[in-house]
């Protein structure tokens, strides 16, 4: 399997690797929150089955949680306000669909908050400076002290939204300029920033808690050092409240500790993480 920042393209089925491809090459034009995106006759001979609607649906879905998960600098698109669409034509008996993606009534497809092009751009600046800062702090260090560096900047400049206020709580913005998010905003912003340095990094979707309960929706990271793949946990990393303090519970985990409380989804074919010959809480500190 290939593993890089298209992780989650990888998994998709062709239907489902058009819509995502058809959102890269309209990523600019995406970016003023409600240009529609045409698919043209693509998925015309699956909409002929009775249930083809429902499975476009479906695809769509997918596509777009895979693209914004492999995307997280694409932290303006709120998934929730883009629809697919189709429109039949009919020439004589014979019918075709056309498909399309817009914002249906909602006017934009944007986070709420977000007004324009402009104001986006604006923000990209924003989140390169940071990366920038970030390279010259780590530039000549290993990966690992890389990899440590940003969990201690996503630390100390955090904290988790325990009222669930901040509209943009799951991506990048909400993590690194406004510095509240939830876990799904901290491993984006872990992943986009590792991106920046070169290191393979993904976003894992699953479920964490006590296993034997109830475990919540939760999102967290695997990071590939030195050929193995190790689990990060930033979120449960840093300490609710105003509590000055950075920890290492789950930095650079493998197999044997992370899978005590973190359930990665089924539907993913995650990379198989460090074996207990080299699992430690943290391999090296």
């Amino acid at each position: 399997m290939v593993f890089s920042n298209k992780f989650y393209y990888f998994h998709l089925n062709r239907y489902e690797k058009k819509i995502y491809r058809k959102f890269e090459r309209n990523k600019w034009r995406m970016k003023n929150g409600k240009a529609r995106i045409e698919f043209s006759y693509a998925f015309s001979w699956l909409l002929k089955w009775r249930s083809g609607t429902d499975k476009i649906n479906d695809y769509y879905a997918e596509a777009t949680r895979a693209y914004l998960y492999d995307n997280p600098d694409v932290f303006y698109i709120d998934q929730n306000k883009m629809y697919i669409n189709t429109l039949a034509r009919h020439k004589g008996i014979r019918k075709r669909t056309k498909t399309y993606m817009d914002a249906g009534a909602n006017g934009t497809y944007y986070v709420y908050g977000y007004k324009s092009r402009l104001q986006i751009s604006i923000i990209e600046r924003k989140l390169r400076k940071i990366v920038r800062g970030l390279k010259r702090v780590t530039r000549g260090m290993s990966d690992y002290d890389k990899v440590k560096t940003v969990h201690d900047y996503l630390v100390n400049t955090c904290r988790y939204d325990i009222e669930f206020s901040n509209p943009n709580m799951f991506n990048i913005y909400g993590a690194l300029i406004d510095g509240v998010c939830v876990c799904a905003g901290y491993a984006r912003a872990l992943k986009y920033l590792l991106d920046s340095m070169g290191i393979k990094c993904i976003c894992i979707i699953g479920r964490g808690g006590d296993i034997l309960e109830r475990p919540e929706g939760h999102a967290w990271n695997y990071v590939k050092l030195e050929g193995e793949w190790y689990a990060i946990d930033v979120t449960w990393d840093d300490p609710v409240g105003d509590v000055d303090e950075i920890r290492y519970d789950y930095f650079l985990m493998g197999s044997k500790q992370i899978t005590k409380d973190h359930l990665p989804s089924e539907t993913y074919e995650y990379p198989e993480l460090a074996g207990d010959r080299r699992d430690k809480v943290c391999y090296k500190l």
